[in-house]
């Protein structure tokens, strides 16, 4: 069994070496574009998301501990 039907393969024999090249290169063209659309670009796209939600999380926490600093000096302050 072959991957290839015989009309393919007949059509790509047909074909000079030089068109072969040209045909290979389209082909890999195309692949790394459908690569790059279809999944690097997502890919950065979501890793840029994530980064600002990282730094907003960062930042939210950074808050919280203030407040919480700030209320366990309360009972320090008064205690006094």
């Amino acid at each position: 069994m072959t991957l290839v039907p015989a009309s393919l393969s007949s059509a790509w024999q047909a074909r000079s070496p030089r068109e072969r090249r040209m045909l290979s290169l389209m082909v890999a063209a195309i692949a790394a574009f459908l690569y790059w659309f279809a999944l690097a670009a997502p890919l950065r796209a979501w890793a840029d998301a994530a980064e600002t939600r990282h730094a907003r999380a960062v930042a939210e926490q950074a808050a919280a501990l203030q407040v919480v600093d700030a209320l366990a000096a309360l009972p320090a302050a008064s205690a006094q």
